[in-house]
């Protein structure tokens, strides 16, 4: 793979957790608007961006599902600072969670239309009482997960700091077509900075299971 070039103005959002002695993790990106983000500014976004995300993203996940880290990483050069959160956080349902491999997909809207992948993010830990039968969501899971995530936009847009300025929430694109010959995707020069303007929940009960990762010593 080649090397990545950087993302102007921008912050890798990564979120890890555990849920039954899995491991799993979400990667989203931020743009900010200004200056060079300290340490001291990032740890404090990570643990809003985290309090958000388990209020917001995390509304069907069980509390046996932990959030247990949020890393932020200036990749606006390949030396940008980093901060991180280590707040445990736990879903808000106390109910049975569904088997681990198990999880709910919420998908990132953008104004860009291209073929191909677009954002999204596997939510684990949810809640049997969020499924409609054994093979889709119910409607009411699907909308509050849908009003979560545009609720988690508007949260992580609404923050800022004094090295970075005002947050976006969006993702970088750092391919753009395919090579004739090779047949790989064509790495972009710069990457193109996408602000996320809305949300969907697909009605299917998906699996990860390539996503399970290594079991919690």
């Amino acid at each position: 793979m080649p090397v990545l070039p950087p993302a102007p103005l921008g912050i890798r959002v990564i979120f890890k957790g555990t849920y039954q002695g899995s491991n799993w993790a979400n990667i989203m990106y931020v743009q900010y608007s200004t200056g060079t983000p300290t340490v001291a500014d990032l740890n404090t976004l990570a643990a809003s961006i985290g309090s958000n995300y388990r209020t917001n993203v995390m509304v069907n996940s069980v509390v046996t599902c932990h959030l247990t880290s949020v890393t932020l990483v200036d990749i606006n050069t390949d030396s940008g600072n980093a901060g991180v959160d280590l707040t445990d956080r736990t879903g808000p349902v106390a109910l049975t969670g569904m088997p681990v491999q198990v999880c709910q997909v919420l998908s990132w809207k953008i104004a860009r239309r291209y073929r191909g992948g677009h954002p999204r993010s596997y939510i684990a830990g949810i809640s049997d009482s969020q499924r409609a039968d054994f093979r889709t969501w119910s409607v009411a899971s699907k909308n509050a997960l849908a009003a979560g995530g545009l609720a988690f936009i508007t949260a992580v847009n609404a923050l800022s700091s004094a090295s970075t300025g005002q947050l976006t929430l969006g993702t970088y694109s750092y391919y753009h077509g395919v090579d004739p010959v090779t047949h790989k995707p064509i790495l972009r020069t710069t990457p193109l900075f996408q602000k996320y303007i809305g949300t969907g929940v697909d009605g299917r009960i998906d699996t990860q299971r390539r996503r399970l990762g290594k079991p919690v010593p």
